[in-house]
């Protein structure tokens, strides 16, 4: 729990000023991106904002991926890391679903 208090902590003080409020913080940044529709709308941020943007098992689940990867490209800073992990489909739990649902 200590280590998500300080992750919390870390994006907050690097959130927009209008999302940095007293009180329950963690509720705050799951605010901003449970309301976010990152298929569609534009990041609240601004160009070259982020040095480094982390994407994990997410991008097969959009509707129009190209945009994620237009928004994270504009705040991206330039030479910034773009990490973006698709889901292990050779894992043993996704090859007994996938044998499983092809009958």
């Amino acid at each position: 729990m200590k280590a998500k208090k300080e992750y919390i902590d870390k994006f907050v003080k690097i959130a927009s000023k209008e999302y940095i409020e007293e009180g329950d913080r963690d509720k705050k940044v799951l605010e901003i991106f449970s309301k976010l529709r990152v298929s569609v709308e534009k990041f609240p941020f601004s160009d070259n904002y982020f040095d480094t943007v982390f994407a994990g098992e997410i991008i097969e689940h959009l509707y129009n991926p190209d945009h994620l990867l237009a928004e994270t490209y504009r705040v991206l800073k330039p030479k910034g890391i773009f990490v973006l992990t698709p889901p292990n489909l050779a894992s043993i739990h996704n090859r007994i679903t996938s044998w499983f649902s092809a009958f």
